[in-house]
């Protein structure tokens, strides 16, 4: 697995930080090059190419974890052929068992399957936990609350995939129920 990094505003602990998501999360891939972006966390970019900001070192773990890969997921999206043979040789088989769809609110179901890590909050899914208050001061006990539930999540976004396999062209929005019934 080999990491090139493209600018020299990328931290070296940002780029120890892909690395570690790389090697436990995403061993299908063999290289990623890194770019800087100062619009956004990440911005998608293709041919294994993936641009974020450094400003996700001082988010949790969890929150720099789960960006690193929802990005890594996209380029999946686009290079899905490139990698599948290898890819069906890993834990992560059963998220290959189908072309994954483009789109924020795939990659994320996609990303949420990968691991239970990965789990953190989501712009784009729109969901608004009614458990908790709607305050910047209630972000550590939003990311608690994906903490606490980050199996079952997890394993919901497992089995939309799979409903989505065998058919079932509404599974995004059975997830985004199923999550709210969560938070609800």
């Amino acid at each position: 697995m080999r990491i090139v990094v493209k600018s020299k505003r990328i931290p070296k602990r940002l780029e120890e930080k892909v690395r570690k998501v790389l090697e436990h999360y995403f061993p299908e891939i063999d290289s990623v090059s890194l770019y800087y972006t100062g619009s956004a966390y990440g911005k998608y970019l293709r041919d294994w190419k993936i641009a974020i900001n450094p400003v996700l070192l001082k988010k949790p773990k969890r929150v720099l974890y789960h960006t690193v890969a929802h990005e890594l997921t996209h380029l999946i999206q686009w290079q899905q052929e490139k990698i599948r043979p290898k890819a069906l040789k890993t834990e992560y088989s059963f998220l290959y068992a189908q072309r994954i769809p483009k789109g924020e609110k795939a990659c994320e179901i996609w990303t949420y399957a990968r691991h239970p890590d990965l789990v953190a909050p989501s712009y784009y899914l729109g969901l608004k936990p009614k458990k908790l208050p709607n305050s910047i001061k209630s972000w550590c006990t939003a990311m608690e609350f994906y903490e606490e539930h980050s199996f079952e999540i997890h394993n919901l976004a497992k089995k939309a995939i799979e409903m989505r396999r065998q058919g079932f062209r509404s599974y995004i929005k059975w997830f985004l129920n199923e999550l709210n019934s969560i938070f609800g």
